[in-house]
């Protein structure tokens, strides 16, 4: 059971771990993004209306840019979302385990009380007898 606990607190701090993950890469990308407007309108205030056409190339590159680095940080907190998927199902079976054997031995301890209260009965009938 402790390892079933450590195994779901594990997968648990790695769903965490991950959340952090994609909050630090869409920071990132927020700052890629404030990054290519930066460079639009300094590239606007220097070149004036002739490069209009490279400022939305560029502004649509690092659109771009950001999107493929949130799809990756989305495809490694999938991934890391998967493992801690599959930690909880082990964790879980192992529970269902324990629970099962817990019922045996449940079921084991009702025969021996049984067993002794009979032998009780027995014994305080034998005593009755004998008096």
């Amino acid at each position: 059971r402790a390892e079933c606990e450590r195994r779901e607190a594990e997968a648990l701090r790695e769903v965490g771990e991950a959340r952090e993950r994609l909050r630090r890469e869409e920071d990132h990308r927020r700052e890629m993004e404030a990054r290519a407007a930066d460079l639009v309108e300094h590239n606007r205030r220097a070149s004036g209306r002739r490069h209009e056409q490279e400022d939305c190339l560029l502004t649509h590159l690092a659109e771009l840019l950001a999107d493929q680095e949130q799809h990756q940080a989305l495809q490694g907190t999938y991934a890391a979302l998967e493992a801690a998927h599959v930690q909880l199902q082990a964790a879980h079976v192992q529970l269902q385990s324990d629970m099962e054997g817990l019922r045996e031995a449940h079921g084991l301890l009702e025969q021996r009380l049984g067993v002794q209260a009979a032998t009780a009965e027995l014994l305080a009938r034998e005593a009755r007898d004998a008096a």
